[in-house]
């Protein structure tokens, strides 16, 4: 029992640092969606201030704005996938977290009743107790 109980805490352990790495690549993903949306508002700014774009300018400005604009889509969509699994996870650490709770509890259970077990052996076994 008490094998089961260490692996089980050893599992509790991979699990959290498996949850931690996913919420870190979630913020990381997070992140770079900000980034995107930074650099969309900068090129937006650019065109909105000049008056008269050239046309290599304004097809530059154009094929970035349509690269930024594919950037955030697919970001957002490895932003929601990484939510799914993050959330994936933590549901397996808080089961991983009743396990370990529950085989604590029964070891406690098993070592209580072997307590008591003994307590009755021993008063069984005084000197004065009178045998048949």
């Amino acid at each position: 029992m008490r094998d089961r109980s260490k692996s089980l805490e050893r599992v509790l352990a991979v699990q959290r640092q498996v949850v931690r790495l996913a919420e870190w690549r979630l913020g990381t993903l997070k992140q770079q969606c900000a980034e995107i949306k930074e650099d969309q508002a900068r090129l937006h700014a650019f065109v909105s201030s000049e008056e008269a774009l050239s046309p290599l300018m304004s097809a530059a400005a154009f094929q970035r704005g349509q690269a930024l604009l594919g950037s955030i889509v697919k970001r957002e969509a490895e932003t929601v996938t990484q939510t799914a699994h993050t959330d994936a996870m933590r549901r397996r650490e808080r089961l991983a977290e009743k396990l370990v709770d529950k085989v604590r509890a029964d070891l406690e259970h098993a070592a209580e009743k072997r307590s008591l077990e003994e307590t009755i052996e021993a008063s069984a076994w005084r000197d004065d107790a009178s045998f048949p």
